[in-house]
């Protein structure tokens, strides 16, 4: 391959590189002439994990079967048959050849979404993982406190004369006046379990202005 772009060179052909259904290839082009030349032949035989489009799919499902026909054709000849008995096809051989490319894409789509699915779990393990191991060496509680999760403890710890919540419904009516007083009892409870979060991160050599979850990160790297 470089034998032959060094002789493109020569002759003034322009070379570009371009990738098709996850193959690589190179164009040469001169007045009047252009054809598709494989980067490597191993590539060509790679099997098509992300089609383009339909022609990818029909390159892809011939390419080889015109290669093994024809031995002694070259990979730029062997894509000239295939480009060939493309333009042969009929509309229902073309659009059933759609069909399978929308399938591919489909599948292709649906892995991605399953290995998507597979690395936020497993994001979600490390981080609950790193969490513990701080939890277990002293760290505070993170969890930022709500008015509603105030309103809700008072209301399950046995207060006469007020209805019980129940995890999960409606927030109910609640006067303004209770609910800015909910409100300042969280800010209180959150400024201070900040406070003691950042106590206890500067007493393991962790210190800055930094998110609990930062925080955990950095103690769970120096001390894991």
């Amino acid at each position: 391959l470089m034998l032959s772009s060094a002789l493109a060179a020569a002759n003034g052909i322009r070379v570009c590189a371009r990738q098709v259904a996850g193959i690589s290839w190179q164009l040469y082009e001169k007045p009047g002439q252009a054809h598709m030349l494989s980067k490597t032949l191993s590539s060509l035989e790679q099997p098509v994990i992300k089609p383009v489009n339909h022609y990818a799919v029909f390159v892809k499902s011939n390419f080889a079967k015109v290669r093994s026909e024809n031995p002694g054709l070259t990979p730029a000849a062997a894509m000239a048959e295939v480009a060939r008995m493309y333009k042969q096809l009929d509309e229902a051989e073309l659009a059933k050849l759609k069909e399978e490319a929308a399938a591919l894409k489909s599948q292709s789509a649906a892995v991605e979404s399953s290995a998507d699915a597979s690395a936020k779990e497993a994001a979600k393990k490390e981080r609950r993982k790193m969490q513990l191991f701080a939890r277990r060496h002293g760290m505070p509680a993170l969890a930022n406190v709500s008015w509603y999760s105030l309103l809700f403890a008072e209301r399950t710890s046995g207060q006469k004369g007020k209805k019980p919540l129940v995890a999960g419904q409606a927030q109910p009516t609640v006067p303004e006046e209770e609910r800015e007083r909910l409100r300042q009892r969280a800010a209180q409870v959150n400024a201070e379990r900040s406070a003691e979060l950042k106590r206890w991160a500067e007493s393991h050599g962790i210190s800055g202005q930094l998110r609990p979850s930062t925080i955990v990160r950095k103690f769970y790297k120096k001390y894991a």
